[in-house]
């Protein structure tokens, strides 16, 4: 059963996506979708996909809003080999998961996704994130995206 919320089905809808795209060193099962990083339940490397930051309304027309959800994508991994090989393998994924979804429509990107969500944003966000590297050990590159749905206005 596809979830009740936009922020959560544009979360499933992106997992389903990575899912797609096999990865190299990344299987379909370790791609979650998680409030954040849980380096307790999973095997590395992984990627989290979060609903993550404040929705806001951006624009919209005399019966619509179009209201961004934001998302952050965590490529995760704790022990990873230290060399040059690592970071293009790194830097790679996160470029394949831009170009799937940037300024696209969710259901041109991800089949079925939600023709509501009508195109995606590349936020500003650090290509290392040390601070998360302190907090749980691990190298972690997050990728900000924010996804914009036009929605009727009114409760539902």
């Amino acid at each position: 059963m596809p979830s009740a919320s936009t922020h959560k089905l544009i979360c499933e809808y992106v997992q389903t996506g990575i899912r797609a795209l096999s990865l190299d060193g990344i299987a379909s099962a370790q791609v979650h979708v998680l409030w954040g990083i849980n380096p307790d339940i999973t095997v590395f490397p992984a990627i989290f996909v979060c609903a993550a930051g404040s929705e806001s309304v951006i624009g919209g027309t005399n019966a619509r809003d179009d209201i961004s959800y934001p998302v952050v994508i965590y490529d995760c991994d704790r022990k990873p080999a230290e060399d040059g090989q690592f970071m293009d393998a790194a830097l790679l994924r996160r470029s394949r998961i831009r170009k799937l979804f940037i300024n696209q429509h969710l259901s041109a990107a991800v089949s079925g996704g939600p023709a509501s969500v009508y195109t995606c944003r590349v936020e500003g966000s650090p290509i290392l994130d040390v601070a998360i590297l302190a907090a749980f050990q691990m190298l972690v590159h997050p990728l900000a995206l924010s996804f914009i749905s036009r929605e009727a206005r009114g409760s539902t």
